[in-house]
């Protein structure tokens, strides 16, 4: 990695005065999107290069933002650093993020809040794939990361880019819905699912009867769980052997024998079976798995209770011309909120036809509005439009839209709605993650 360099007047070459600089204002942005390299000679390998390292070892943010908006470094050779794959990389980013946190939460240790407001100003302002370096540091997931609020640990619970510390770490997490997320983690070591499986709360025992990593003999031990959301979530699993699932077929849970119907490697026989449930959120479940033949997703449109409709409405496999028939709706229907359902299951499905998703996105319902917000296959144009909804419950689901552009995601991060602004933060984080 050769870098193009110029030392600033003012010395950064001591810790103490690199570490002294205040953080960067909001309305600064951190990193610059163009700046000028000066026609510099580059660093020599070898002796002068260890110099060079160790000059940017001593760095934190602040400092390092001097040099780019000073131009005495190149936003290229930034991007070099941080982007790289050798660990000297990865060592001088652990080093400018480790002294970066240092020199936040120095005045006050017990109060990581000054530091982690930094840092995230940093991501939000910072070009993507340098944000992207910095949140995917072992150094900045495992000591920063426990001391987020708790939505963003959730999220990096949940994420495959999140490292084993992380979520060794995070499984000890005192609230409930962090635990989880770290339970449903593909990513998480054997012995650390093994402990959660023991967690007194259910939902975290649940969590790893879906997790796809969860050995067999652990499937079939909460298969028995007294909870009924334990062994639903085991009838989810795709890795439940076939004589599991026929058993828990005959649960007299009904959210197990809808899991049941949902799984994808229920035969077609015991699906056909669930098909005629007397419960409706059985026949929902049929109507929504994927695996249900062309016929009977036919049969089940015309269903007397609206939430088995809607749930052919929004399987992947209803062809146009059902969903056009769903959208007109029947004699059946017996008032307007239950057709409204029904509607939105029609507006998110990628398979509704695009001249039908345009109309929709300017629905006076927001029921409307934000199914159209959500499917994956509504232009670009409309999402940007959909973004700039009153309504907080669309703007929501306009952030977690995985085709949503960054720079609309950056604008929902400053909406005022504070619900709005962190959906649209963790969606972000999301994205650096992956």
């Amino acid at each position: 990695m050769d870098i193009t360099i110029e030392r600033p007047k003012t010395s950064h070459t001591s810790s103490a005065s690199s570490r002294s600089a205040s953080p960067v204002p909001r309305s600064v942005s951190p990193v610059p999107t163009a700046v000028s390299p000066l026609d510099l000679n580059m660093i020599p390998t070898g002796e002068g290069r260890n110099l060079s390292v160790q000059f940017f070892k001593e760095l934190n943010f602040t400092s390092l933002f001097e040099l780019i908006q000073t131009a005495k470094i190149s936003s290229e050779n930034i991007k070099e650093i941080f982007c790289g794959n050798s660990a000297i990389d990865k060592e001088i980013i652990t080093a400018i993020i480790k002294n970066s946190y240092d020199d936040m939460i120095k005045d006050t240790p017990n109060d990581p809040s000054k530091a982690i407001e930094f840092f995230q100003r940093l991501l939000e302002n910072s070009e993507f794939d340098i944000a992207s370096a910095v949140i995917k540091n072992p150094f900045f997931q495992k000591e920063i990361v426990p001391k987020y609020d708790i939505e963003t640990r959730k999220a990096f619970a949940a994420h495959h880019g999140s490292c084993e510390e992380l979520l060794e770490e995070l499984a000890k997490d005192p609230k409930l819905i962090v635990r989880a997320a770290v339970a449903g983690n593909p990513n998480t070591r054997l012995d650390v699912l093994e402990g959660l499986q023991k967690d007194k709360r259910s939902r975290v025992r649940a969590a790893v009867a879906g997790n796809p990593n969860t050995p067999l003999g652990n499937l079939m031990v909460l298969a028995t769980d007294e909870e009924g959301m334990v062994r639903e979530a085991v009838a989810r699993n795709p890795n439940t052997p076939l004589d599991v699932l026929e058993g828990l077929q005959k649960d007299g849970d009904y959210g197990v024998r809808a899991a049941v119907a949902g799984n994808q490697n229920t035969p077609l026989d015991k699906l056909m079976v669930l098909a005629t449930d007397e419960d409706y959120i059985v026949r929902a479940a049929v109507a929504g798995t994927p695996n249900t033949p062309l016929d009977n997703l036919m049969v089940l449109a015309t269903d007397e209770h609206y939430s088995v409709r809607a749930a052919v409405a929004g399987n992947s496999n209803t062809p146009p011309e059902t969903l056009k028939e769903l959208l007109r709706g029947g004699s059946f229907e017996d008032d307007n909120v239950k057709r409204l359902i029904v509607l939105g299951a029609v507006a998110e499905n990628p398979n509704t036809p695009l001249g039908i998703i345009r109309g929709l996105a300017r629905n006076p319902r927001n029921i409307m509005r934000k199914a159209v917000a959500r499917n994956p296959n509504t232009p670009l144009d409309d999402l940007r439009v959909l973004a700039k909804d009153k309504d907080y419950s669309v703007a929501i689901a306009v952030a977690h839209n995985p085709n949503i552009p960054l720079d609309a995601l950056k604008e929902l991060i400053k909406r005022s709605d504070i619900d709005v602004s962190n959906n649209a933060r963790i969606s972000y984080l999301k994205r650096l993650l992956d």
